[in-house]
């Protein structure tokens, strides 16, 4: 079974949702980390940024651009551990 066939279909979208999750995990863990420096020091009041705002604008690009190094890493281990068909077979 080739690469691209093996990734198609309903089992190549259940595949890939592991890859939105570490995505989205990282945009979730900048969110706390940014929630967590706003409340001891208060960098973004002292700014004149509404909190809840900035933390989203600061979160979004963090979520967009760990979103592919997440994926890699993703299917590297599913390749790795076996979950995902070889080339060859």
């Amino acid at each position: 079974m080739s690469r691209s066939r093996a990734l198609t279909g309903r089992a190549g979208a259940r595949l890939g949702l592991g890859a939105l999750a570490l995505g989205c995990g990282l945009g979730a863990l900048a969110a706390i980390a940014m929630t967590a420096a706003e409340l001891q020091w208060g960098p973004l009041r002292a700014a004149g940024v509404p909190p809840a705002w900035g933390i989203a604008a600061l979160s979004l690009p963090v979520t967009l651009l760990g979103y592919r190094p997440a994926k890699g890493a993703w299917f590297a281990l599913l390749h790795r551990y076996g979950f995902m068909p070889r080339a060859t077979e």
